[in-house]
């Protein structure tokens, strides 16, 4: 028996929603950075500020839903066994699709660099080591989670090595996302954020259960170990109130982000499925309650709006809109997803070269007298940014890195 991937054991079934939902978390991603490169003072009222900051944190999401995808994806479309050929493929592979686009991002990132940058950085940018023995650039400040996902492609290579048990990697990244709340110790902050990737892996291994084919199938099972994380969640909103608003020793957000696993799963599942969680209303209900009660806490304490820069506020602000908005839309609009999911074919592009395109466009000075002729110009300037991090997006995917790739495969006979 030939050792296929679900994938092509599935009948090489692309889930086209699944590549909209990419696009559109990259598209995010560039009005986060927008919004949040440009000037403050100009924006206006302390109250369109506190909008845009509420805003602006769907730029975090987006990451978190990038990184479930990549899990899923892998997990999709890589062959069942492991074997030493296979794992070799999949290294290849993963080298090619990261490496041309980001080596360009990142050349291209040290022409907006206000300092000249050491070997030792440049290096350790190129090895994916930024943030970690290496500063991120500064200039591109995106490329941050690009050191988290090449590390997981190495894990990864072991969990399928060693055949193992996904669930059990679940609660180790969980805890690890708990203790690197209060220990300083990178791995922990990296098998933290691990806990969403397994969760996209997670859902690949069980997309046989989803049957893709029939989308009016319907399963409380599928959907049972996201329902029992939830409880973690309440886990992470009590250690957020026993800290003290305005102190130096902060969860770190990467707590938030392991936990926030059981509601991005459960949106890419809805995508795959077509179907919503079995009490969905109850849950958002319960869950949404305990958000707003700590909410509630945390602006009893700051007694103002700056208590929006908390790093805990800035993350219960992610639950509260995304529980806000999953209550409205009730079940996520599938058919819209695939009707775009020609986004995704520029979105790796998209997100690692926008930063340093927008944050030049939005520090040009503006000298004019009127508040309203510079939103004006902030607002163009913006709109440029978006057409020519895009434009050069699709131009790096649909041309350089299709060519690159072709002659890459076919030399190292993939």
């Amino acid at each position: 028996m030939k050792n296929l991937s679900r994938y092509e054991r599935l009948g090489k079934i692309r889930i086209d929603q699944l590549d909209g939902l990419r696009g559109v978390c990259a598209i995010v991603v560039l009005i986060h950075h927008m919004i949040q490169t440009s000037p403050q003072e100009v924006l206006g009222s302390p109250f369109l500020l506190v909008l845009l900051s509420v805003i602006t944190v769907f730029g975090h999401i987006a990451v978190d839903i990038f990184f479930i995808l990549s899990g899923f994806v892998i997990g999709y479309t890589t062959p069942e066994k492991y074997t030493p050929e296979e794992a070799k493929k999949y290294v290849l592979r993963r080298i090619i699709r990261l490496y041309p686009i980001y080596l360009f991002a990142i050349f291209f990132s040290c022409l907006f660099l206000k300092h000249s940058l050491s070997t030792k950085n440049l290096l350790g940018t190129i090895l994916f080591m930024q943030g970690w023995f290496v500063p991120e650039l500064s200039s591109n400040i995106s490329l941050w989670s690009l050191h988290y996902e090449f590390i997981f492609y190495i894990i990864f290579l072991l969990i399928w090595r060693f055949n193992l048990n996904i669930k059990n990697m679940m609660i180790l990244c969980l805890v690890s996302a708990v203790l690197s709340s209060f220990i300083p110790f990178h791995p922990l902050k990296i098998l933290g954020y691990f806990t969403l990737w397994l969760a996209g892996l997670w859902l690949s291994q069980n997309v046989d259960n989803s049957n893709l084919i029939n989308r009016n199938w319907k399963s409380t099972r599928f959907w049972s170990p996201l329902l029992l994380s939830s409880a973690f969640i309440v886990q992470n909103i009590v250690s957020m109130m026993i800290y003290k608003y305005g102190t130096n020793s902060q969860p770190i957000p990467v707590l938030t982000c392991a936990l926030l696993v059981v509601i991005l799963t459960a949106v890419v599942a809805s995508l795959i499925t077509n179907k919503t969680i079995p009490f969905y209303r109850f849950s958002v209900f319960f869950l949404l309650s305990l958000i707003l009660v700590s909410y509630i806490y945390h602006f009893w304490q700051a007694k103002n709006f700056s208590f929006l820069s908390n790093h805990h506020t800035q993350s219960l602000s992610i639950l509260v809109l995304l529980f806000l908005f999953s209550f409205l839309i009730k079940k996520v609009p599938v058919v819209f997803f695939e009707k775009i999911s020609y986004l995704g074919s520029f979105s790796y592009a998209l997100y690692v070269v926008h930063y340093p395109i927008v944050n030049f466009l939005n520090h040009i000075p503006i000298s004019v007298n009127s508040k309203l002729v510079s939103i004006l110009c902030i607002l163009l300037l913006n709109a440029l940014g978006a057409i020519l991090s895009i434009s050069l997006a699709y131009f790096l995917e649909s041309v350089v890195h299709i060519k690159i790739a072709k002659v890459l495969k076919k030399s190292l006979n993939l």
